[in-house]
């Protein structure tokens, strides 16, 4: 896989398109036709072109809060995503007629519903938010790992410790991964990548004194909490150690609610965020050494999800 990003580090500069490029080719890894259905049914990443058009627009509506749906609908957008919904639609109908069913993501889609119009919905959120969720998450840790290059050692130590040199990562060694998965949830603590969740209330309920109807929309301020000096001190500091099991222990169980408070209904992206992660960073770090490029400093711009105001850049040295 490293191998096959030496023609992107030539042709962009940009790491988040870099990093959901890789979490498409992921899809190739699995044994699930859907997955290969998606690549094989056409010969020159045609997907992908309308993907990353469709993702670069999403994400000018989704980081811009002033703007209507309406400024950013034009025909190139509306033609990647109705070739995206054809191509995906076509291939959810090809996955059902194979027997590889097994424990993939759309299995659970076709079981709990069969609605065409949800299971074309739900795949959709899918392929876009998870990827560009995470490809933000992954670029913004990547910088705050060349930014404090003491934190990148202790991870890269653990990772050599629990996985050696070439040890793939997997559910039996995941949970040895424990300095990993603090770099992870920092990273989405830093960047606040959803800013907020909101759900509809199906019974009146009271909450602070506060009386709410049934059918009211609730915002959760999942960006607000994940700030709050009162539970993080130094907020905007980079700190693994927050979510180190001394620290967490004394900390509110919903004061890092990156996916929402709505038990069942969170975003099931939670499940997915840390496999991808680690699957990458493991990979990465164990060849590579990232360090600044000069001295950049980021802001992150919160809209309905967050964006760094200006692109990353990191110089990649070889262990």
């Amino acid at each position: 896989m490293l191998d096959n990003l030496k023609p992107l580090y030539k042709s962009c500069y940009n790491p988040v398109w870099i990093i959901q490029k890789i979490l498409l080719e992921s899809l190739l890894s699995g044994h699930g036709s859907l997955g290969l259905y998606l690549f094989f049914s056409f010969g020159n990443m045609l997907l992908c072109k309308h993907y990353l058009h469709a993702q670069e627009e999403l994400a000018k509506l989704l980081g811009s809060p002033d703007h209507g749906t309406e400024a950013y609908a034009t025909q190139k957008f509306k033609e990647a995503m109705d070739f995206m919904e054809k191509t995906v639609k076509s291939a959810v109908e090809h996955y059902r007629k194979t027997t590889c069913q097994g424990n993939l993501v759309v299995d659970e889609i076709l079981e709990y519903t069969s609605d065409e119009k949800v299971v074309l919905a739900d795949c959709m959120t899918y392929l876009i938010g998870s990827f560009h969720n995470t490809g933000n998450m992954l670029a913004s840790g990547l910088f705050f790992l060349a930014k404090h290059q003491d934190i990148q050692e202790k991870l890269y130590n653990e990772i050599i410790q629990v996985l050696g040199e070439d040890g793939l990562v997997d559910e039996s060694n995941f949970k040895h991964l424990r300095y990993l998965r603090q770099v992870i949830d920092e990273s989405i603590r830093c960047g606040a990548f959803g800013t907020f969740a909101a759900r509809y209330q199906e019974a009146d309920t009271t909450l602070g004194g506060y009386k709410i109807p049934k059918n009211t929309p609730v915002i959760q301020a999942l960006g607000t909490v994940m700030r709050d000096e009162k539970i993080w001190p130094k907020p905007t500091k980079f700190d693994p150690d927050r979510f180190n099991e001394d620290n967490s222990k004394n900390r509110s169980p919903f004061a890092f609610k990156p996916f929402g408070f709505s038990g069942k209904r969170i975003c099931p992206g939670f499940k997915f965020v840390h496999p991808k992660s680690a699957v990458f960073l493991t990979t990465l770090l164990r060849r590579f050494k990232i360090m600044l490029h000069g001295e950049q400093q980021i802001e992150f711009e919160h809209g309905l999800a967050t964006h760094s105001t200006e692109e990353m850049w990191a110089k990649i040295l070889k262990r």
